[in-house]
């Protein structure tokens, strides 16, 4: 998403730091003075839990605000999906009914990112 979005075909130095998650990366963010990089909202919002130690960049004069972002006015962003093989098992089943569920949506918000549905009310 990265690569494609904001750098183009420009080539990433090989001195970039890389990490294995989004939160791994936000948190070597937020420890480099200098640094700059592409955090997940959930990882943005979890580095900042205890106070503001990352700064979310505009894009083309949008702010990354749960509002931008859901109405796509804020570009850079990328969806999550479920995926499974041919058939879902009972476990996976029951998986994505918590998602779905009034809790899984807390617990989704609760840990700084976005759930993918309004809960009926």
């Amino acid at each position: 998403m990265f690569q494609k979005s904001v750098m183009g075909d420009s080539e990433v130095t090989a001195s970039a730091t890389q990490s294995a998650s989004m939160t791994e990366l936000a948190t070597n963010i937020a420890g480099d003075k200098w640094g700059i990089g592409y955090a997940g909202f959930g990882a943005y919002n979890k580095a900042n839990a205890d106070g503001q130690v990352l700064t979310a960049m505009k894009v083309d004069g949008v702010e990354a605000t749960v509002e931008n972002i859901i109405s796509g006015a804020y570009t850079i962003q990328r969806s999550v999906m479920f995926v499974t093989g041919a058939e879902i098992t009972p476990s996976e089943q029951a998986f994505i009914d918590y998602i779905f569920s009034q809790t899984g949506y807390d617990v989704v918000e609760a840990n700084g990112y976005i759930p993918a549905f309004t809960p009926e009310a």
